[in-house]
């Protein structure tokens, strides 16, 4: 994560979480619970936002971290001046997403490497055509991130795809004075434009924008395009405050 924000922003403060996975306790790795979902993490954004001293932020996530983004002034308007959304969904998991992710979430629990045929189909899912023919610095972070850590893998499966809700119902609740920016990646295939689109349409003060020649990891494939996108709302915002 923290590689998809330096190559995002490398000019700004920023903060950066690892995809869900297990934390140490008293020298084993034990996970609380059996995945972890988007309240979870709005709770655990506050609790950061009050270490660091933050009253209210504007929140840029990616995929997962979209999803966040998205449901975060729902949670917390209070804490809220803009949030941007890039690849991200708020339908549940198509049948086919739960039977693949629990399949593979299961092995990657009981195994230290992740088989070569998911890994296959996970690199599918991170990049498109243009990054398969055109960008070789970005498929080799996919292999890394897929060899980094599998049980943390496992775990952002069972949260992101196994366990995730329908949220557009509360993504309605948001105020209409804070304004968010969906983006979609026109190549992804793991959040289909129309999905996105949906998640942007039910948000009251939501743009939608797609980057053409892009896939699922937009910020780290992408950043030139998504920053410009990220500018342009952001001097918006700034001149509606």
């Amino acid at each position: 994560m923290a590689l998809s924000v330096r190559a995002l922003r490398p000019d700004a403060s920023h903060g950066a979480h690892r995809q869900p996975g297990p934390r140490r306790v008293r020298g084993a790795a034990q996970a609380h619970r059996p995945f972890i979902d988007l309240k979870d993490c709005a709770d655990v954004l506050v609790t950061v936002l009050d270490a660091l001293g933050i009253g209210k932020c504007v929140l840029v996530g990616n995929s997962w971290g979209g999803m966040l983004a998205g449901v975060f002034p729902a949670y917390y308007p209070e804490r809220t001046t803009a949030a941007i959304g890039i690849n991200c969904t708020a339908s549940l998991p198509t049948m086919f997403e739960s039977v693949w992710a629990s399949v593979l979430a299961g092995y990657l629990a009981l195994h230290a490497r992740m088989p070569r045929i998911a890994a296959r189909a996970a690199r599918a899912a991170f990049g498109g055509p243009t990054a398969e023919a055109s960008n070789p610095e970005f498929l080799r972070f996919t292999r890394f991130v897929l060899r980094d850590d599998p049980k943390s893998v496992s775990w952002a499966l069972r949260s992101v795809l196994i366990g995730r809700k329908d949220e557009h119902r509360r993504l309605a609740s948001i105020p209409a004075d804070i304004p968010v920016l969906i983006i979609a990646g026109e190549e992804d295939s793991q959040f289909p434009v129309p999905a996105v689109r949906k998640m942007a349409d039910a948000i009251p003060n939501g743009t939608f924008r797609l980057l053409p020649h892009t896939a699922h990891l937009a910020a780290r494939e992408n950043p030139r395009a998504v920053n410009a996108e990220i500018d342009t709302f952001l001097a918006a915002v700034e001149k509606e405050h």
